[in-house]
């Protein structure tokens, strides 16, 4: 298990070696099933009740942490001090599990209280401290690595071969692809669109649910659809590197969000922002664009527990 900051730096917390761990014996919570409020109708000399749904509530987390240090009482200091600054209320840190196969699984979560914590002792002269934090997961799912398909417009060919023979060649003015995305998650997901420029008219869809774009985008912009009921958002940002990783991509993606230009209004009326996957599904996605840009689709799978 490791904490990442907001602050970006990284804690491993089964490593008791490292400084800071997660205690054994003192009741570690956060990792099982979220808490939910079950929705129900009942009436008058009626036995029982019928279900109607559910509403998962934000995740609790309890770490049973201590922090310590060998060297000087100066050493605790430092990593008590830099541990804790990473606790905010106001800004999320990442609780990331790795399975034994590798694959990982993450948190988004905020800092709540020390549960009153108090001293029993001077801890600087001890070297350590045992803490029980309490954090909150406003979205209660627990995530797993993302799911991309990726699309290209393919090379353009001459429409007259070159040594006049009588073959013409016409290359693709607008169709990219057809393909599927899946869902391996317990929970429906939603799919982000990137659209890298430049091109001049575009379309994407999950089955015939499709978000029609019929502006142009030159080389250098990317608009960023987001489909997820809570959003339903279409926003112009400088496009990311993509020689870069996913990860650091991502996260250009969503500093630049937070001072985008947001295009939603400019979208065809036709357009469905309905990009929902359903859990454990494969759903047809379609592609196409009028110019040479690129196109991603992106679905975070949602859990409801760690592994």
């Amino acid at each position: 298990m490791t904490w990442t900051g907001w602050d970006g730096s990284v804690w491993d917390l089964t490593n008791a070696d490292r400084g800071v761990f997660i205690e054994n014996g003192r009741g570690l919570r956060g990792l099982s099933m979220p808490e939910h409020e079950r929705w129900s109708r009942s009436a008058p000399l009626v036995p029982g009740s019928v279900h109607v749904g559910h509403q998962v509530k934000d995740r609790t987390i309890l770490w049973p942490l201590v922090i310590y240090s060998d060297e000087s009482s100066e050493g605790w200091v430092a990593i008590d001090r830099a541990f804790w600054r990473t606790m905010d209320p106001d800004r999320e840190g990442t609780w990331t599990v790795t399975h034994p196969n590798g694959e990982r699984r993450y948190l988004k979560c905020r800092f709540l209280d020390d549960n009153n914590h108090t001293w029993q002792s001077d801890q600087m002269l001890k070297g350590w401290d045992r803490y029980s934090l309490t954090l909150l997961a406003d979205y209660p799912y627990w995530r797993g690595p993302i799911v991309t398909r990726s699309f290209q417009q393919p090379d353009p060919v001459d429409f007259a071969d070159p040594e006049d023979e009588p073959v013409i060649s016409i290359s693709s003015a607008s169709s990219l692809a057809s393909a599927s995305i899946s869902n391996p998650g317990d929970i429906d997901a939603s799919v982000t669109w990137w659209l890298h420029g430049p091109f001049t008219e575009a379309e994407v869809g999950v089955g015939d649910r499709t978000v029609d774009i019929p502006f142009a985008l030159v080389e250098g912009e990317t608009l960023v659809v987001d489909t997820n009921p809570t959003a339903r958002t279409a926003k112009l940002i400088e496009t990311p590197d993509l020689t870069k990783t996913l990860d650091e991509q991502m996260a250009f993606v969503d500093a630049q969000l937070r001072s985008a230009t947001n295009k939603t209004k400019d979208l065809g009326a036709a357009t469905n922002m309905n990009g929902r996957v359903p859990s454990g599904e494969d759903q047809p996605i379609s592609v196409s664009m009028t110019g040479s840009g690129e196109v991603r689709a992106l679905l975070t799978p949602s859990y409801r527990r760690a592994w």
